[in-house]
């Protein structure tokens, strides 16, 4: 079975294609090597091989078509016999003129031109398919439910008067070439996007081991441990490491500043967790001393957890594991009794 890389433009009211302009130019790039695909099944990929030939074709020719609202009528009529086992004809209450008009239609004679056809056939390994790839069109797969169900693989470039009408459609999807063998496939456009994130994430890894980071992997994910981080290797870590060569030593930088700010809080937690035993047992009996003793604690934690949290936000693009579990749990800590403290006293 072939499918057809048409340089057409769909008409909506027949299943025929109309002539558009076509230019190949080189775009994306992507490598397919043992370490870009290591982690790609090739089973299912929709990866085919394209030959650029001469085919034949029924060119479309002006003729008589069913109007928009004779379909509808038709449509019901069909749904009403479906449904009921008859149908009430009401065909002559529509003139020649409310039934047709003219539009496209199939010529019955053939003629030739050129496209891009693809055939269909499973690859063994990837290693058929290694080298440099450059991306020569985006292509959109599209099912056309006019007549036959034939599905035309289409080129299209920078087409904005494209007619969707009775098309269904789906993601774009590109037509590239092996700068290797000079060979054309049809790429799904996930298939690129998994190869170019294993990419990303073998420049990164490289970079980051030639910077004394150890890459390890768990559950099929790799990473790397900061002095105080555990750390994913993903293609957001190479944008950051892009804007700041420094990235994971400002990180450990900053934790270590949130630590000091922590550990400046911490000596409140006790006190905190007195003035609240306290309360629970003496309610409004609290003396003043104790209250304004209690406020000026809370007051000041509060004023260190604010500095804590602005420093806290600029860590908003990461969610990184934390190697020190015990950090963790006296954080905790400050943060139940200063909310505590903070809602009995109203602040």
């Amino acid at each position: 079975m072939k499918f057809e890389f048409s340089t057409f433009k769909t008409v909506a009211s027949c299943s025929l294609m109309m002539f558009a302009n076509f230019n190949l130019s080189a775009q994306e790039t992507f490598k397919i090597n043992s370490e870009t695909i290591s982690k790609i099944s090739l089973e299912n990929s929709n990866v085919f091989p394209v030959e650029y030939k001469e085919i034949e074709y029924f060119p479309l020719t002006e003729g008589k078509v069913f109007t928009e609202s004779y379909k509808n009528f038709l449509d019901i009529q069909k749904d009403t016999k479906e449904q009921y086992g008859n149908s009430k004809q009401e065909d002559e209450e529509f003139s020649d003129d409310e039934k047709y008009e003219i539009g496209k239609v199939k010529s019955t004679t053939l003629a030739k031109r050129n496209a891009y056809v693809m055939s269909e056939k499973s690859f063994n390994s990837w290693t058929e398919l290694y080298g440099t790839y450059n991306e020569i069109a985006k292509v959109k797969s599209i099912t056309d439910f006019e007549g036959s169900n034939e599905v035309f693989k289409e080129i299209i470039i920078d087409n904005k008067n494209y007619e969707e009408t009775r098309t269904r459609f789906f993601d774009i999807n590109r037509l590239v070439k092996n700068n290797d063998t000079g060979k054309i496939y049809y790429f799904p456009r996930r298939i690129i996007s998994e190869i170019n994130s294993q990419e990303d994430y073998l420049v990164v890894e490289k970079q980051l081991v030639s910077n004394g980071y150890k890459a390890y992997e768990q559950n099929g994910q790799k990473f790397i441990n900061t002095k105080h981080y555990k750390v994913p290797i993903t293609n957001i870590l190479k944008q950051l490491i892009g804007k700041d060569k420094d990235y994971l030593r400002n990180i450990d930088l900053r934790f270590e500043k949130m630590q000091a700010l922590r550990k400046q809080s911490l000596i409140f937690v006790p006190k905190m967790e007195n003035y609240i035993r306290l309360y629970r047992l003496q309610r409004n009996k609290m003396s003043k001393a104790d209250i304004s003793s209690w406020t000026a604690i809370t007051k000041s934690a509060m004023n260190l957890n604010t500095q804590f949290v602005e420093l806290n936000d600029k860590m908003w693009e990461t969610d990184y594991e934390i190697l020190d579990k015990n950090y963790l749990k006296f954080s905790n800590e400050l943060d139940d009794y200063l909310g505590a403290s903070k809602g009995v006293l109203g602040l």
